[in-house]
């Protein structure tokens, strides 16, 4: 019993290896008939985070300047995130006062 179990195990895991090199060539054939091209730009504001962050994980020397900066630059992120949101939401509020108007205004049968 114990040697058939053996024997089934070792079957199953050569099955599975072949199975996954089967996959593997199939994958990689693909991989090359396609060609893919990624192109990654940062600006200063970026960069600037990524240091402050590398500050942060003690990769980086400390910096008072720079933090102050970063946290500047945050300040000013939040800010616009903030008028887009307000500016969101009174166009939503608008939407909705000119919808309620038109339920109004459409006579009931």
């Amino acid at each position: 019993m114990r040697r058939t179990l053996q024997t089934t195990a070792r079957i199953l895991s050569v099955a599975a290896a072949l199975l996954a090199a089967t996959l593997l060539c199939a994958m990689s054939t693909r991989a090359d008939a396609q060609s893919v091209a990624l192109k990654i730009t940062i600006d200063a504001d970026s960069i600037e985070l990524l240091r402050a962050w590398r500050r942060q994980h003690g990769l980086d020397p400390p910096d008072a300047q720079a933090d102050e900066r970063v946290a500047a630059l945050m300040r000013q992120r939040y800010a616009a995130q903030a008028s887009n949101a307000a500016v969101t939401h009174r166009a939503h509020a608008v939407e909705s006062a000119s919808d309620a108007r038109l339920q109004r205004a459409t006579p009931r049968p």
